[in-house]
Protein backbone atom coordinates (compact mmCIF):
# COMPACT_ATOMS: atom_id res chain seq x y z
CA UNK A 1 0.00 0.00 0.00
CA UNK A 2 1.45 3.34 -0.80
CA UNK A 3 1.71 5.56 2.01
CA UNK A 4 -0.84 8.49 0.56
CA UNK A 5 -3.23 5.14 0.33
CA UNK A 6 -2.39 4.11 4.10
CA UNK A 7 -3.00 8.10 4.89
CA UNK A 8 -6.08 8.61 3.21
CA UNK A 9 -7.70 5.62 4.78
CA UNK A 10 -5.93 6.30 7.84
CA UNK A 11 -7.95 9.77 7.85
CA UNK A 12 -11.16 8.03 6.57
CA UNK A 13 -11.09 5.47 9.76
CA UNK A 14 -10.95 8.17 11.74
CA UNK A 15 -13.85 10.20 10.38
CA UNK A 16 -16.02 7.51 10.05
CA UNK A 17 -19.17 7.06 12.09
CA UNK A 18 -19.70 3.67 11.60
CA UNK A 19 -18.15 1.21 8.37
CA UNK A 20 -15.63 2.95 6.33
CA UNK A 21 -16.90 1.25 3.35
CA UNK A 22 -20.96 1.98 2.53
CA UNK A 23 -23.21 1.97 -0.45
CA UNK A 24 -26.78 3.64 0.09
CA UNK A 25 -25.89 4.27 3.62
CA UNK A 26 -25.37 0.42 4.16
CA UNK A 27 -22.38 -1.38 4.98
CA UNK A 28 -20.44 -3.38 2.35
CA UNK A 29 -20.23 -7.15 3.56
CA UNK A 30 -17.39 -8.90 2.44
CA UNK A 31 -18.70 -11.70 0.53
CA UNK A 32 -20.53 -8.85 -1.50
CA UNK A 33 -17.46 -6.39 -2.72
CA UNK A 34 -17.89 -7.38 -6.20
CA UNK A 35 -21.72 -6.99 -6.18
CA UNK A 36 -21.71 -3.55 -4.67
CA UNK A 37 -18.51 -2.58 -7.20
CA UNK A 38 -20.49 -3.65 -10.35
CA UNK A 39 -23.65 -1.60 -8.80
CA UNK A 40 -21.82 1.35 -8.06
CA UNK A 41 -19.73 1.03 -11.97
CA UNK A 42 -23.42 0.51 -13.35
CA UNK A 43 -24.74 3.97 -11.46
CA UNK A 44 -21.92 5.92 -12.97
CA UNK A 45 -22.59 3.99 -16.62
CA UNK A 46 -20.01 1.49 -16.35
CA UNK A 47 -21.11 -1.83 -17.38
CA UNK A 48 -19.20 -5.25 -17.34
CA UNK A 49 -15.73 -4.59 -14.89
CA UNK A 50 -16.06 -6.80 -12.26
CA UNK A 51 -13.49 -5.66 -8.95
CA UNK A 52 -11.09 -9.19 -9.82
CA UNK A 53 -9.84 -6.98 -12.66
CA UNK A 54 -8.89 -4.40 -10.88
CA UNK A 55 -5.97 -7.24 -9.86
CA UNK A 56 -4.94 -7.41 -13.61
CA UNK A 57 -4.77 -3.71 -14.16
CA UNK A 58 -2.44 -3.78 -11.39
CA UNK A 59 -0.29 -6.51 -12.39
CA UNK A 60 -0.23 -4.83 -15.99
CA UNK A 61 0.82 -1.22 -14.91
CA UNK A 62 3.51 -2.72 -12.79
CA UNK A 63 4.87 -4.99 -15.58
CA UNK A 64 4.81 -1.92 -17.96
CA UNK A 65 6.57 0.53 -15.72
CA UNK A 66 9.48 -2.82 -15.40
CA UNK A 67 8.72 -3.56 -12.27
CA UNK A 68 10.58 -7.09 -11.52
CA UNK A 69 7.91 -10.16 -11.81
CA UNK A 70 8.97 -11.19 -8.14
CA UNK A 71 8.64 -8.07 -7.09
CA UNK A 72 5.04 -8.28 -8.54
CA UNK A 73 4.21 -11.64 -7.66
CA UNK A 74 5.26 -10.60 -3.52
CA UNK A 75 2.75 -7.52 -4.02
CA UNK A 76 -0.14 -9.46 -5.27
CA UNK A 77 0.17 -12.06 -2.72
CA UNK A 78 1.52 -14.78 -4.56
CA UNK A 79 3.93 -17.42 -3.42
CA UNK A 80 5.66 -18.06 -6.76
CA UNK A 81 5.77 -15.50 -10.38
CA UNK A 82 3.77 -18.51 -12.55
CA UNK A 83 0.09 -17.48 -10.97
CA UNK A 84 1.53 -13.96 -11.33
CA UNK A 85 2.16 -14.00 -15.19
CA UNK A 86 -1.67 -14.40 -15.51
CA UNK A 87 -1.88 -10.55 -14.19
CA UNK A 88 0.42 -9.06 -16.03
CA UNK A 89 -0.22 -8.32 -19.94
CA UNK A 90 1.60 -6.92 -22.31
CA UNK A 91 0.59 -4.00 -24.83
CA UNK A 92 1.96 -3.49 -28.22
CA UNK A 93 3.31 0.07 -26.84
CA UNK A 94 5.00 -1.37 -24.22
CA UNK A 95 6.87 -4.05 -26.29
CA UNK A 96 7.64 -0.90 -28.54
CA UNK A 97 9.02 0.81 -25.67
CA UNK A 98 11.15 -2.50 -24.82
CA UNK A 99 12.50 -2.74 -28.64
CA UNK A 100 13.72 1.20 -28.48
CA UNK A 101 15.03 0.36 -24.67
CA UNK A 102 16.98 -3.01 -26.11
CA UNK A 103 17.99 -1.05 -29.16
CA UNK A 104 19.25 2.30 -27.49
CA UNK A 105 22.83 2.88 -27.42
CA UNK A 106 23.21 4.64 -23.90
CA UNK A 107 21.22 1.91 -22.55
CA UNK A 108 23.66 -0.82 -23.71
CA UNK A 109 26.04 -1.91 -20.93
CA UNK A 110 28.72 -4.62 -20.64
CA UNK A 111 28.27 -7.67 -18.69
CA UNK A 112 31.45 -9.32 -19.63
CA UNK A 113 35.19 -7.89 -19.54
CA UNK A 114 36.77 -7.14 -22.32
CA UNK A 115 38.52 -9.57 -24.59
CA UNK A 116 41.62 -9.05 -25.57
CA UNK A 117 43.67 -11.48 -27.87
CA UNK A 118 47.68 -11.59 -26.99
CA UNK A 119 49.55 -10.91 -29.86
CA UNK A 120 51.94 -14.35 -30.72
CA UNK A 121 55.73 -13.95 -30.70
Amino acid sequence: MSGETRELLTRLCSEARDYLFTYDGKRVLVGRVDTTYRKICRSVGIYDLNFHALRHTFGTRLGERDVNLKKIARLMGHTTTKHTEVYVHTSDEGLARAIECASSQSQIRTTYPEIRIAESA
